[in-house]
């Protein structure tokens, strides 16, 4: 069953200078697959300030429009989330850009933590 629900298309990708690693570990689509959903789960608890289960479909592709190897995870995300009394609460993300810089520290930090990443090299992919 499916619910009329609002949701949005969000694409994510990663800095050029991690995309190797993808192409040794096949593992790391499913990895940064968590990390994304991981994401927008943080983000609409602390916006509803409470709990609540949100969806979302996640499917990695390894190929751009230009046949080069440009990992990226094509998104369609629940706008919101379900509390545990099923009411659901409606919570957009409008501001991209706040979301897309915590991904793209969560996913350098995921990287140090795998130990890819010298922590000092990190330290310059932040900066």
């Amino acid at each position: 069953m499916l619910l009329k629900l609002p949701h949005k298309q969000f694409v994510f990708t990663i800095q050029k200078l991690l995309r190797v690693y993808f192409k040794n570990d096949r593992n790391l689509f499913e990895d940064v697959s968590k990390i994304i959903c991981a994401l927008v789960t943080d983000f609409y608890n602390e916006v509803a300030h409470k709990s609540v289960k949100t969806g979302a479909i996640i499917s990695h592709q390894t190929f751009g429009d230009t046949l080069r190897f440009n990992p990226h995870w094509h998104c369609i995300i629940l706008e919101g989330g379900i509390d545990e009394t099923g009411s659901f609460h409606y919570i957009s993300i409008k501001d991209t850009s706040s979301l897309t810089e915590l991904f793209r520290r969560r996913v350098i930090k995921f990287f140090v933590q795998k130990g890819l990443l010298q922590e000092s090299f990190a330290l310059k992919l932040l900066s």
